[in-house]
């Protein structure tokens, strides 16, 4: 008799604990965008990427850039998908709609960057170099 008492007030508990932690302690699902600003670029001309999550394998990626090259590129690329993002740089989506005319730009590797940190795939890490001129 007092087994199934006990189990019952446990239960009542433990559902009242989930309950409260739901409401208070979960965060809800990320609205906003990711930006990444890339500036300084030897061009001088400043970037502005918004990469936002639709599903667990699609982004939509917005650019607003200085640069009229870049600034066309990031109007085709739209909503991209995993494979779009994690397909290797010959055939990539995303380096083969670059036309821009420095081919050491950023932009389409910050764009990749973006979107795998985005869809939970990277690090919110960067690279840094070192030019040595001796």
């Amino acid at each position: 008799v007092l087994a199934p008492l006990l189990f019952h007030v446990i239960t009542i508990c433990l559902c009242s604990w989930i309950k409260f932690a739901l409401k208070n302690y979960i965060v809800s699902p990320k609205t906003e965008a990711m930006k990444i600003i890339v500036k300084d670029q030897p061009c001088g001309y400043k970037t502005e990427i918004c990469v936002q999550k639709l599903d667990k394998r699609k982004v939509k990626v917005k650019i607003n850039s200085e640069c009229p090259d870049v600034q066309r590129y990031g109007e085709k690329l739209g909503v991209l998908d995993i494979k779009d993002i994690l397909t290797k740089i010959p055939e990539n989506k995303v380096y083969r709609l670059a036309d821009i005319r420095h081919s050491t730009c950023v932009v389409p590797y910050m764009i990749l960057k973006a979107c795998e940190i985005e869809l939970g795939l990277n690090v919110k890490k960067f690279f840094s170099y070192e030019i040595i001129d001796e």
